[in-house]
């Protein structure tokens, strides 16, 4: 799929409840595109968010920056699973499968440039990221929505949430971001000072959202890749399963 494909693709649009401005009578919404740095992102952070403007009945989109490839499950966790260490490329194939089935578990369509397209896992920068974000976000009228930098150790999210504001900053959207944070770090967002409010109440993740990543099945080349990655991050989300938005000060 190469950008040009992407970019044809009817326009996205999103409701009111997490990205944008107030909507006024007779405005069509702006389209919407949730950034997930990397595989599970998506939903451990956004996924009720992302199905409640799915329940609305409008498009929404997720696009992935990273390529997958630097997880240590890939030489943790598959050599006892496979009996071999899997390559990079063919651990972030497995990967790709269990985004782009999370997505549509979630309603929403998935964005998956290719392997070589996408960025390595550890190394982003803001300045990749925001190149990547503008080919395939149309300018404008695009609401952009990612995980926030409040409490993030990972510097692939923090690039992320600096690509997005830039995006607002330069003019390339007219709105501004929307960030989220997963339940198991909101208490640390709060901590900092920063407003975190709840979405998704009617659109709760459930364990069957859950299962793009638990599921292990060697014969279709399921590994569960996911939930070996940060166990404790799902379980904490069965137990809470909202999104939270961390609101700008």
């Amino acid at each position: 799929m190469t950008g040009a494909d992407l970019m044809t693709d009817a326009d996205l649009t999103t409701g009111t409840e997490v990205i944008g401005p107030i909507e006024t009578p007779g405005e069509s919404p702006p389209p919407i595109l949730f950034i997930a740095p990397h595989q599970d992102d998506e939903l451990l952070s956004m996924g009720a968010a992302i199905k409640a403007e799915v329940a609305t009945g409008r498009e929404v989109r997720v696009l992935l920056v990273g390529r997958g490839n630097k997880s240590v499950v890939r030489t943790r966790d598959m050599p006892r699973l496979l009996g071999r260490t899997p390559s990079e490329w063919e651990f972030g194939r497995i990967r790709d499968a269990e985004f782009r089935w999370s997505v549509e578990n979630l309603g929403a369509t998935p964005l998956l440039p290719s392997y070589v397209d996408r960025l390595d896992e550890r190394a982003f920068t803001s300045n990749d990221v925001l190149a990547y974000i503008q080919t395939f976000a149309p300018p404008g009228g695009t609401a952009v929505a990612t995980l926030t930098a409040y409490a993030e150790h990972n510097p692939d999210h923090r690039a992320c949430a600096e690509a997005a504001s830039r995006l607002h900053e330069g003019g390339h959207t007219a709105y501004p971001p929307a960030f989220f944070t997963a339940c198991s770090r909101r208490a640390a967002v709060e901590a900092l000072g920063h407003h975190v409010v709840p979405e998704g109440a009617a659109t709760p993740v459930t364990p069957g959202d859950q299962q793009p990543y638990r599921h292990t099945d060697l014969a279709t080349d399921r590994w569960g890749v996911g939930y070996r990655s940060v166990p404790y991050m799902f379980d904490a989300q069965l137990a809470d399963p909202l999104a939270y938005r961390v609101l700008a000060e």
